[in-house]
């Protein structure tokens, strides 16, 4: 599946909610995906074959960062 920047994203075995930041071709590890552990900010590259779209619900819509 391909993903792009902005798309809510969890890994297949579970796991918090991410945002995919950027995705390159260049890697096995292709996916930047970004999320927060209280308020810090995590992030970590992942293997698009290792994550799954969610669509986002009106509570994640409404907390948006800008």
């Amino acid at each position: 599946m391909a993903f792009v920047s902005g798309d809510l994203v969890q890994l297949k075995s579970g796991g918090p909610t991410m945002t995919v930041q950027y995705v390159s071709d260049l890697a096995v590890e292709d996916t930047r995906c970004k999320w927060f552990v209280g308020n810090d900010l995590k992030w970590c590259d992942f293997s698009a074959d290792s994550l799954v779209k969610i669509e986002p619900t009106r509570q994640q819509s409404v907390n948006v960062i800008r």
